[in-house]
């Protein structure tokens, strides 16, 4: 069922990513375009009352989870470019953490991560995230991580 939920969830990005990815020109005009997918992505969002956008993991800290599904339990990261995917999904599978612990009532059950593709590829692939991935069925079984590519 969460399956089809996230699948939904995801379909307004996909289109948005195919329409919008910038993948030559300036550096500055590929991160504009991942920036612009990302907003455009949570407007869409933002009509239906299920969605929380940019959701702070707690009261004393800056740090934000994209798309929270408060009726679902599900919280969404997305990273448009492939690049340095390891690095923002260590980060944000740790803001997932820290939000369910300070949040106990409103914990989320699933995690989704999105990027390009290849990132990833690249990432299954990696040995400290499989590592991550065993420390997080160990420590927070409940919490359910699901790669997504656009």
């Amino acid at each position: 069922m969460k399956s089809k939920i996230i699948n939904d969830t995801l379909r307004p990005l996909k289109k948005l990513y195919a329409d919008n990815r910038k993948t030559k020109g300036t550096i500055s005009e590929k991160t504009k375009s991942a920036q612009k997918i990302g907003k455009k992505w949570q407007e869409r969002l933002k009509s239906d009352p299920k969605f929380s956008i940019e959701v702070s993991i707690s009261n004393d800290s800056k740090e934000k989870i994209d798309v929270v599904d408060t009726d679902n339990g599900i919280a969404y990261e997305l990273k448009v470019s492939g690049k340095n995917v390891k690095h923002e999904f260590y980060k944000d599978a740790f803001k997932v953490l820290v939000y369910n612990e300070k949040n106990k009532d409103e914990a989320v059950s699933t995690f989704v991560f999105i990027s390009e593709k290849d990132g990833i590829n690249r990432l299954e692939k990696s040995v400290l995230y499989k590592e991550v991935l065993n420390i997080i069925k160990n420590y927070y079984p409940v919490l359910q991580i699901d790669l997504r590519g656009v």
